[in-house]
């Protein structure tokens, strides 16, 4: 005898089992649905077979939302971000909402963070969906959950997506009757076809074809337009109207207002403005009658212009210049300081001119009577003195002082801005630029001095900076190392590339205590000082004479960490020719 196996059942319509009814895995069958159900391990109770994973039949449906990398299982794979929502393990199904549920997505798994899970009209999140919807939580924390409550009022189609990141989620069908969403586009059409526009205007079309207004009859009212009623209430042409005037403006629609010659365009209660062309001189006027009256005419920029129109004869610059012209070249230019007249301005008391030339404000009538009278003088040229001279009265200077870096050349010549030193003389390098030079320049050793004359390009240098030369430039000198111990003074600068370097002999200084011994400074480049050094080396480079004069010694440094203490010395000895080789090669190289 063959055993039957029967789920558990029922035979009523909509009846569901319930989480009580069925253990987890258990199926049971509605016969009169034709729906078989199971307890799943969610605790959901769910319909088998069907294609949505939200099919549950219980109010209240809970769904896991994890995170993970994209796969090709994925609707949006290889679009928007590359991790993906899961729902119970699925990538991303396409919802079936049932209004009357709620649905709460857990995001309680922590591949959850970082992504909040929400609601939009759109895949492409351009606007949220929050009505019955709440959130619990930060994602990827315990207890972390986002809920809708399904109403038929929801919208037919959401988009459930993460809120910071695009496409890791799909969509959702809310069964519902709103069609919030929908269009035609959404329907068939049937027998009762959809609106067009060309389907009315081809009806339209069809029941107006061969008709005309023979087909009508005239009402009343509305009369039809025939010429004879036309001519019979109006005026055939302008000409019949001796008064005639216009409701409206007047559109030429294109064409001219002519007048012809002698005719007047009359403008005012009292005729006051005129234009009319004069065929007897060929002139056209613009007459202002009113004896009280004025012509204004207003424009940004005003031109006058030749009959050709290819030239400006004036010309009148709104909040600016005006022009006059002459063969359209400016003559006359105001400013926004005065007024620029071009070529010449002839009057009574300019020869060739002839009438009045009256000057006002600040000149006088009879004009400025000498150069002496203007107090700043300015040349807009090359000063001619026309085989004059430039002198002075009352036994006066003639001075001639530049601006700043500015040089006095006379003939070509560049005239140093600068004295040089008593005795010294004026020489050229032979390319236009004059320099004060001591008298031995070029070297000499005269028996009173040994100087000479260095050219060194930006040297930097001033008068009693103590130097020495390191085969290349004279550099300032200081007494910290035997490489950079002074030997020379510079006596004497003639400019920024030129100064005179002395050896041995008196030269002029100033500021100095007389009978006192100077020595290289040890802490500063280029300095003499009257303390002896008790550190590095003892470098004594000048004796004062006087406050102004001092003699330039060859005298021989001393180690003062070799050489002992500064005060138990007794003498200084003279330089030697093999202790100073360096110093002495560049002072031949310099002598030549």
């Amino acid at each position: 005898m063959a055993l039957d196996i029967k789920l558990k059942r029922s035979h009523t319509h909509s009846n569901i089992p319930t989480t009580s009814d069925l253990a987890e895995g258990e199926f049971a069958v509605n016969t009169y649905d034709r729906k078989l159900y199971m307890r799943d391990g969610s605790s959901n109770i769910v319909t088998v077979n069907n294609e949505y994973a939200t099919d549950f039949e219980s109010s209240t449906k809970t769904l896991y939302v994890t995170v993970a990398s994209s796969t090709s299982a994925h609707v949006h794979h290889g679009s928007g971000s590359s991790n993906k929502y899961k729902i119970n393990g699925v990538f991303s199904p396409y919802l079936n909402l049932i209004p009357g549920n709620t649905y709460k997505f857990d995001q309680s798994d922590s591949s959850n963070s970082g992504h909040p899970f929400r609601f939009y009209l759109d895949e492409n999140k351009s606007t949220a969906f929050t009505t019955g919807v709440t959130t619990s939580g930060t994602a990827g924390s315990a207890g972390a959950y986002t809920q809708i409550v399904v109403a038929h009022a929801t919208p037919a189609v959401l988009h459930y997506q993460c809120s910071a990141h695009s496409l890791m989620g799909w969509a959702g069908f809310v069964g519902t009757s709103n069609l919030t969403a929908f269009d035609t586009g959404d329907l068939t059409e049937g027998s009762n076809l959809y609106y067009t526009n060309a389907r009315a205007d081809a009806r339209v079309d069809a029941g107006f074809t061969a008709k005309d207004t023979d087909n009508l009859s005239e009402g009343s009212s509305n009369l039809y337009y025939t010429d004879a009623r036309a001519q019979a209430v109006s005026i055939n042409n302008v000409v019949e109207d001796t008064s005639p005037q216009l409701g409206g403006d007047l559109d030429s629609n294109g064409n001219d207002i002519k007048f012809a010659d002698n005719d007047k365009a009359i403008f005012g209660s009292g005729s006051d403005l005129i234009i009319r062309h004069d065929s007897s001189n060929n002139f056209t006027y613009i007459e202002e009658s009113n004896a009280n009256g004025g012509l204004v005419i207003k424009a940004k920029d005003l031109f006058l212009q030749n009959a050709a129109g290819t030239a400006n004869t004036a010309f009148f610059q709104d909040g600016g210049e005006v022009q006059l012209r002459y063969n359209n070249s400016t003559k006359f230019q105001t400013t926004n300081t005065g007024v620029t007249v071009t070529g010449t301005l002839n009057g009574h008391t300019i020869p060739g001119g002839s009438g009045t030339l009256a000057l006002t404000s600040d000149i006088t009538a009879g004009g400025i009577s000498s150069v002496a009278a203007d107090s700043s003088p300015q040349l807009g040229g090359a000063l001619d003195v026309n085989g004059n001279a430039i002198v002075s009265a009352s036994n006066g200077n003639i001075a001639i002082t530049p601006n700043g870096s500015g040089k006095v050349i006379l003939d070509g010549l560049s005239f140093p801005t600068s004295d040089g030193s008593n005795g010294q003389v004026i020489t050229t390098d032979g390319g236009g630029n004059l320099a004060f030079t001591t008298v031995s320049s070029g070297g000499s050793n005269s028996g009173e001095n040994v100087s000479w004359e260095v050219t060194q390009s930006s040297h930097g240098l001033s008068v009693g900076d103590v130097v020495y030369n390191n085969g290349t430039n004279y550099i300032k000198a200081r007494a910290n190392a035997t490489g950079t111990l002074g030997i020379f003074v510079v006596s004497a600068v003639e400019d920024l590339n030129t100064f005179t370097a002395t050896f041995s002999g008196k030269i002029t200084l100033s500021s100095l205590t007389a009978g006192e011994y100077y020595f290289v400074s040890t802490t500063t480049a280029g300095e003499y000082v009257s303390t002896e050094p008790t550190t590095g080396y003892s470098n004594p480079i000048l004796f004062a004479l006087t406050t102004t004069a001092a003699v330039v010694l060859p005298y021989r440094p001393q180690d003062l960490v070799t050489g002992g203490a500064a005060g138990a010395r007794t003498a200084l000895d003279v330089y030697s020719t093999s202790e100073t080789n360096a110093q002495v090669s560049a002072f031949a190289i310099a002598l030549g």
